[in-house]
């Protein structure tokens, strides 16, 4: 994780389960032009947070997921 200037290393998946939930159309204006953006809404499950990892799943919490992140999109919503 660069911006910790930590190596982490994974002896399992990041997540336990990925379950696509749906996919969406989002309509953003970008260079004064509309634009349509596909997207897709995923659960994903972790049982148990390893504690020498919590700090960097808390850190893709806070940042989000996903190649589009930078346009907004890719935030994280944790349950309980």
């Amino acid at each position: 994780n660069s911006f910790y200037k930590e190596t982490l290393e994974f002896e399992e998946e990041l997540f336990d389960s990925l379950i696509l939930k749906k996919q969406v159309a989002v309509f953003i204006r970008k260079d004064q032009r509309d634009r349509r953006i596909i997207g897709t809404k995923w659960i994903f499950e972790k049982i148990h947070y390893p504690k020498e990892l919590r700090k960097f799943y808390k850190f893709i919490l806070d940042c989000g997921l996903g190649e589009k992140n930078s346009m907004g999109f890719g935030f994280v919503n944790p349950e309980n």
